[in-house]
């Protein structure tokens, strides 16, 4: 993998303020190789008796790459090992960003690093990195909609995703979290998807003044009153959790148990194919 641009961003450090003067990457080679996904590996069963064989899934994989980084005409010593060791050698997940790539997000683990020089301590260090996911991931999008005074009348709003991956089904669906603060006498909320055939997610019976959080994606509620109250027995439609699918979708909003209403905040980082 190769970059036009020279600078980076890794766990929130810039590339110009690594060492003293900076340290870029490099390439080698005329070539630009930019990663758009990483492999798949389809799952299949062939029948003897069957030309076509029998597709079950694909398992993909996530990208690697390799990165060069050099200090330029600078003589690597121990001082910018040790350095760059702190940055890249953790044993966890950091952001990585390219001006290549504005807005978009890796999120990397450094597997190896090496220093290349020919006989004196200057050169580069080449780093294998590998992303969490087959793909890249979008800003986090933040989004409130203040809807404190519906508690009589359904209000329409629009969320978006932005997603061009697909699940194991072929789906585009997106799980966004959820916060929501119950305003007035309200006790619950219902979502009808209009984009999606009118599917509901909503809750009853809850407390006036309350607020939840819910992760669609990992199915999981947090109520603000406190951690032993649980409030999946008061979901509505069959306890389906939230989800977007591709593009523009209209969600009416209802409230129910008095005057008042919601305001609600959805997070959305989408997982992109770039």
């Amino acid at each position: 993998m190769s970059f036009t641009s020279e600078y980076f961003q890794i766990n929130g450090i810039n590339s110009s303020d690594i060492g003293v003067d900076g340290c870029y990457l490099i390439r080698t080679n005329s070539e630009i190789n930019y990663p758009i996904f990483g492999g798949k590996e389809i799952i299949e069963e062939q029948n003897p008796y069957r030309d076509m064989p029998y597709h079950y899934y694909v398992k993909k994989q996530p990208i690697e790459f390799d990165l060069m980084f050099s200090l330029l005409d600078k003589e690597i010593d121990e001082n910018r090992i040790y350095e760059l060791g702190l940055i890249f050698a953790q044993d966890k997940y950091v952001e990585f960003r390219s001006c290549d790539f504005m807005g978009k997000i890796f999120y990397v683990l450094c597997t190896s690093m090496n220093l290349i020089t020919y006989g004196s301590k200057k050169g580069w260090l080449q780093c294998h990195l590998r992303n969490s996911a087959p793909y890249a991931f979008s800003e986090i999008m933040i989004n409130t909609f203040d809807l404190s005074d519906i508690s009589t009348t359904p209000t329409l709003i629009t969320m978006e995703n932005k997603s061009n991956v697909t699940n194991q089904h072929g789906e585009y669906k997106y799980y966004p979290e959820l916060e929501i603060l119950l305003v007035g006498n309200v006790t619950g909320f219902s979502f009808y998807n209009l984009s999606d055939g009118n599917r509901g997610f909503g809750f009853s019976g809850l407390t006036k003044g309350e607020t939840i959080y819910i992760n669609n994606q990992k199915q999981q509620i947090i109520s603000d009153i406190g951690e032993t109250t649980y409030r999946l027995s008061k979901m509505l439609f069959s306890k389906n959790f939230f989800y977007l699918i591709y593009g523009e979708n209209r969600i009416s909003i209802n409230c129910s148990g008095g005057t008042g209403g919601i305001i609600l905040q959805s997070k959305c980082q989408f997982p992109i194919y770039m």
